[in-house]
């Protein structure tokens, strides 16, 4: 009998300590820290869900879908014509044109002028540029302003460009080369009319943010960009007057030029000149999309 006892007593003690031991095991897990279910499975997956570079946060495509300000199709937009700008006739203008410019108004959105002045375009800015307005939307923003049809000049990047100005200084950025700074003067674009868009802010203590007109009877008057103004934009017949792109302002700006000229096969003189003037490599329209 002692020794069924001794048998008994090993068995409970046994029984004893493996209760205990799942006691302290279901214990543990709730010892394990919350954030180790937030941890990834591996680090490939971790890798995934950020970013490889800083910039590819901010990355963009210019087009249509988000390149446009907001409320561009409802703008009130002035114009001037030649006459408002002491210009005596129509004759005077190489497009036979009477439009002479238009005030400041919005065209492009704060995301798209930050990634095209950063540098952040997630893809190649010349060509979503050239696309952006070769767009039949921006056709028809212009040929509402414009009394001739107008168009990208020659069909090509090479009147796009984004000039840098700082200090009455410029320097001209264009599809295939960059500039060297020099002095800006009063200046005729070789496209018959000129589309310039400010990309950089403007803060409300900001001065001289304007381009300078001068006009046909010599007086200048400027075309100011309001604080705020990022994207703001203004269209004026440059083959015709002179202009300065911000030639007093108190911060350094970028601004985005295009040429445009008239949609109906003109060509006089002064468009053979500005072909001699500028490069003439051309881009279709294939690959476009918003």
């Amino acid at each position: 009998r002692d020794w069924v006892l001794g048998i008994l007593l090993k068995f409970l003690s046994l029984l004893s300590l493996e209760t205990m031991a799942e006691v302290d095991l279901t214990h543990s897990k709730y010892m394990i820290p919350p954030m180790s279910v937030m941890l990834p499975s591996s680090p490939e997956s971790s890798l995934r869900r950020l970013p490889s570079s800083p910039s590819q946060r901010f990355a963009f495509r210019v087009a249509e879908r988000n390149a446009w300000a907001p409320g561009l199709d409802a703008a009130r937009i002035s114009c001037f014509t030649l006459s408002d700008l002491g210009f005596r006739n129509r004759d005077s203008s190489p497009a036979e044109s009477s439009f002479g410019a238009t005030e400041p108004f919005p065209l492009l959105s704060h995301e798209a002028c930050f990634a095209l002045e950063s540098g952040t375009v997630l893809s190649d800015k010349w060509k979503d540029l050239y696309c952006l307005f070769s767009s039949d939307r921006f056709q028809n923003l212009v040929n509402r302003l414009i009394d001739v049809p107008v168009c990208l000049h020659r069909n090509s990047v090479s009147d796009i460009s984004i000039i840098q100005a700082s200090n009455g200084q410029c320097c001209y950025e264009t599809h295939d080369s960059r500039g060297t700074w020099r002095k800006e003067g009063w200046r005729k674009e070789g496209a018959a009319f000129t589309l310039a868009v400010v990309l950089s802010n403007i803060p409300t203590d900001a001065e001289g943010v304007e381009t300078l007109l001068r006009r046909g009877d010599g007086k200048i008057v400027p075309l100011s960009f309001p604080a705020g103004g990022r994207g703001f934009a203004h269209i004026i017949q440059g083959g015709l007057i002179e202009h300065r792109y911000m030639p007093f302002s108190n911060i350094d700006c970028s601004i985005l030029t295009v040429g445009l000229g008239p949609a109906d096969g003109w060509d006089s003189s002064s468009s053979a000149a500005s072909v001699a003037l500028s490069h003439t490599s051309t881009t279709d329209a294939a690959g476009c999309g918003g």
